[in-house]
């Protein structure tokens, strides 16, 4: 007896109702002889639930379950008893057609995509007689040739595919489904005692092949079939299947109404995706909390592409203590054990490049790594620059450290060879990169991760990692065994990450279920939750067919835009119906853009709903602290007799004190404590540029050279600076780029040089001294050292230079008031301690082309604040610097408030919590 059983869009428990429906009858516990098909595994999941709830109704405490499965499910199951090929998982095919077409895997992806659509549609028609039916069809749409030569192409390969696998005694998802259905249709007795089809509305040609030859070899079937007046187009070629091949009883579940019902719901807005998650999770907590619901496996939260949002929604719920269960598979390239094992191929690929070998050599999942690299990596990598190549890596070990002082030559050793090491296991795999079989690149990654510890020991990680990675070698193993032919190691780093993104893991978990929206399709839980429903999101687009026009996919009876569209709003509409609680809603902006509510929503009404009193842990953690952070933040407060180090030992005594030292000092006592004291500086990340340091000191060195050449003329000054910024460069371990950047700019300031140097040696100018070292003891106790950048003596006066590769910020008034570096003015007082007459100090700036003196031109017509007013000014400011310094007085103190703005102690320093 066949039973055609139409439901509603507002039915509820349909599988429930089957299951009662189909073991009514039944007097014992085995259950054996049915067999219950559904589109998804998910429905599987919903349905043994449903039916332990029944048989426990009937007080059995044990029973025979039926078989669940999906139509793939039960003939892959078939095929293994009597087939005798083996099945070809589907991440493989287009590994397969690349290697047989020679085309890329991308391209070869949308192939298997085709290929699997033709076989579904047209099961058991021969390539030749498919490609003539697609011709005919092409000719009478008038489809342009070239469009036509591109299909016509993955047809010959589709025949290319076909022949591979029989050569190898293999056999494809799809193929299985086929010879299945085949099988069924000749056998002569009963498969089943009951069959129970729930839920499909519009199977393809191949399933309804399985579907007929089961049906026919069933003594009762059940068929549930979603329906609505509106959307019958959707089932009609399903329901005039059944009943072309049948005499079916049809049944009506509570009636089928003319008229589509007009759903009341409402939905509600959130101001972007993340707070979106976090106003579900906070209604979901609110229900337990409040005792008003308990079960969370009961409660759906359904989100479109939820590829995106898983990672999101895993933070989240954590976060608030919400346990879930995602029903989507994680795919293997998205976990970090799997990331770095592509990073180690990658390393030895691209001759070890910084990310990717500085992750390989830092990461947890590999146990054999010294601890003491991996340790370390991350400073090294910080401070190696743009970097690659054994030798490179290895010199840069020596550079990172150079500036260490707290860490022993030892350690520096055992890193070496801990790198040495690391480079000598991947040698063998380095030496066969440009050209190798598969069965010899599989054998050496899996010896090589198995030498670097890959997720050793097995016991520390989760079985799934385990799993994938045997997962991803048998699957490497078996591609060996097929193809002999040579590939670069680039080339088997692509299909490794094409099985990876393709393959993916289930975690064991319990909870909130988490799930795509198209997967709800007939799913019924106490509580739904479907979020993310923008018009980009629902109805969701299909990917663009690279193949096929529009016109010709409705005509091959492949899915079409249309179908696509109404089969989501018919999914919709269902999950809207049949909810006993639902909560729709949207966020108004995603990723900074502004978002507009699903065209489904419009029926709907807009309702803002905000639930008080829900925290997660962090927030429990924030709120619930008594104590400011501030609070917590206090000065730096040291004992004068403690003051012996590098920095601040200077400064006792009758040591010779560093001018820059002092304005250290000046610019931030707290700072100059941290860094200079105690040598504790934050690690920036090196970038492709060269250094301040690095390009003050060259600029040094060349206008040192340069001014103490005669000036006769600019051509001749041209002439000899090519030769003395060519030589001065040569001796710097300096990207090309670089050298030529400074050598031309340099060569483009030389008009101004040469302008700035005659004006300076007009007026009784006499020479001039470069780096030149000065010391002396301007104030009593208190001595000084200093290296001037450039002296010059004009008559009986000499005038002191600093250069500078930024603007001349240098404010006369300023340094009379204490808030401007005092280097200048000390260096003056250090002349004048040693009999010279200070003119004035100025700063040339290298980048303005101009030099600002002080005291300026217009002082020396008035007669107000010449360089000695300068000079004591700054001997005050000195000598207070160097007492509280002694004094052990680190008050964070900046000279000027801009200061704070980029330094690294602003969020712990008192200054800035005052």
């Amino acid at each position: 007896m066949i039973r055609l059983i139409y439901t509603p869009l507002g039915c509820r428990d349909s599988s429930e109702f089957l299951i009662k429906e189909s073991f009514k009858d039944k007097n014992d516990a085995d259950y054996s002889g049915t067999l219950y098909l559904t589109p998804s595994s998910i429905k599987i999941k919903e349905a043994q639930k449903k039916l332990h709830d029944f048989s426990v109704s009937r007080s059995l405490n044990c029973y025979i379950p039926p078989e669940f499965a999906t139509i793939k499910m039960h003939c892959k199951k078939i095929y293994s008893f009597t087939g005798k090929k083996r099945i070809v998982q589907k991440d493989l095919i287009p590994v397969i057609l690349s290697r047989i077409s020679g085309k890329g895997l991308g391209f070869c992806s949308l192939i298997a995509d085709f290929i699997k659509s033709v076989k579904q549609t047209y099961p058991n028609k021969d390539i030749e007689s498919i490609s003539n039916y697609f011709n005919d069809i092409f000719s009478e749409l008038n489809i342009p040739e070239y469009i036509w030569s591109n299909v016509s192409d993955c047809l010959k390969i589709f025949g290319d595919y076909q022949l591979f696998l029989d050569r190898n005694m293999l056999i494809d998802e799809e193929d299985v489904v086929i010879q299945t259905a085949n099988r069924l249709m000749s056998q002569a007795w009963p498969y089943f005692e009951s069959l129970i089809l729930d839920g499909f509305h519009d199977p393809g040609a191949a399933e309804k092949n399985v579907l007929k030859g089961l049906i026919l070899n069933s003594k009762n079937t059940l068929i549930s079939v979603p329906h609505c007046v509106d959307f019958k187009e959707l089932t009609k070629e399903y329901i005039s299947f059944i009943k072309t091949n049948f005499n079916p009883a049809e049944i009506y579940l509570n009636k089928v109404i003319n008229n589509r019902p007009v759903p009341l719901f409402t939905y509600q807005t959130y101001a972007g995706v993340e707070e979106e998650i976090e106003g579900i999770a906070r209604n979901i907590k609110s229900l337990f909390v409040s005792g008003k619901f308990k079960k969370l496996e009961e409660i759906i939260v359904a989100l479109p592409m939820l590829s995106v949002y898983s990672a999101m929604v895993e933070r989240i719920f954590s976060r608030y203590g919400i346990p879930y269960d995602i029903s989507a598979k994680q795919p293997l390239s998205r976990p970090r054990p799997f990331i770095d094992l592509v990073s180690m191929l990658i390393s030895v690929s691209e001759d070890y490049p910084k990310i990717r070998f500085s992750q390989l050599l830092s990461s947890q999942y590999f146990g054999k790594i010294p601890d003491e690299l991996k340790k370390w990596m991350p400073f090294i990598s910080i401070h190696s620059g743009i970097i690659s190549g054994k030798k490179a890596w290895l010199e840069s070990l020596s550079n990172g450290f150079a500036d260490i002082s707290l860490n022993p030559p030892e350690d520096l050793k055992t890193i070496k060879s801990g790198m040495e090491w690391v480079f000598k296991q991947m040698q063998p795999l380095e030496d066969i990169k440009t050209g190798a079989t598969f069965k010899e690149y599989a054998a050496l990654l899996q010896k090589l991760s198995d030498e670097l510890g890959f997720l050793m020991p097995k016991n520390a990680y989760p079985g799934q990692y385990q799993d994938a990675k045997q997962y991803l070698f048998e699957h490497m193993s078996f591609l060996g065994s097929l193809f002999a032919g040579n590939i670069t190691l680039s080339e088997f780093i692509d299909v490794v990450r094409h099985i990876l993104g393709s393959s993916g893991i289930e975690s064991e978990s319990y909870g909130v279920k988490i799930m795509d929206l198209s997967d709800m399709q007939g799913l019924t839980a106490e509580y739904i939750y479907a979020g993310g429903l923008t018009d980009s999101n629902l109805p969701e687009r299909p990917g663009m067919d690279y193949l096929l026009p529009e016109s010709v996919r409705r005509r091959l009876g492949f899915l079409n835009l249309d179908k696509f569209i109404s089969t989501q709003q018919f999914n919709f509409l269902r999950m809207v119906n049949s909810a006993k609680n639902i909560n729709l809603s949207y966020p108004l902006t995603d990723n900074g853009d502004m978002s507009l509510p699903s065209p489904f929503l419009y029926s709907g009404c807009e309702l803002n709903m905000d639930i008080p009193g829900i925290y997660s842990k962090e927030e429990y953690l924030t709120r619930g602290s008594e104590i400011p952070f501030s609070s917590l933040i206090s000065e730096i407060k040291i004992h004068p007799e403690i003051l012996s180090g590098p920095a601040v030992g200077k400064f006792n005594g009758n040591a010779v004190t560093s001018v820059t030292d002092v304005d250290a000092y000046r610019f931030c006592p707290r700072k100059f404590f941290i860094e200079g004291a105690l040598r504790l500086k934050p690690l920036n990340i090196r970038e492709f540029e060269l250094e301040a340091s690095d390009v003050g000191k060259i600029a040094h060195k060349i206008m040192e050279r340069l001014i103490k050449e005669p000036l006769t003329d600019i051509q001749e000054l041209s002439n000899k600076a090519y030769g003395i910024i060519e030589e001065i460069l040569n001796e710097k371990n300096t990207d090309f780029f670089w050298k030529r950047l400074i050598s031309d700019t340099f060569i483009e300031m030389l008009p101004d040089i040469y302008d700035n140097e005659m004006t300076l040696r007009q007026n009784d100018y006499i020479s001039t001294d470069t780096e030149k070292t000065i010391s002396g003891e301007p104030l009593k106790g208190m001595r000084l050292r200093g290296k001037i950048d450039r002296l010059d003596r004009v008559g009986d006066y000499v005038q002191v230079i600093d250069y500078k590769t930024g603007s001349a910020g240098l404010n006369c008034k300023q340094v009379l008031e204490g808030n401007e570096n005092l280097q200048l003015f000390l260096y003056a007082a250090i002349l004048h301690s040693a009999g010279y007459k200070v003119n004035r100090v100025g700063i040339y700036s290298l980048k303005d082309m101009t030099i600002k003196w002080c005291p300026p031109k217009r002082a020396k017509t008035s007669g107000k604040n010449g360089i000695n007013d300068y000079i004591i000014a700054s001997l005050k400011f000195f000598e207070d610097a160097v007492n509280n310094i002694r004094k052990g007085n680190f008050k964070a103190a900046p000279l000027n408030d801009y200061n704070c703005r980029n330094c690294h102690e602003y969020a712990l320093c008192p200054y800035i919590h005052q």
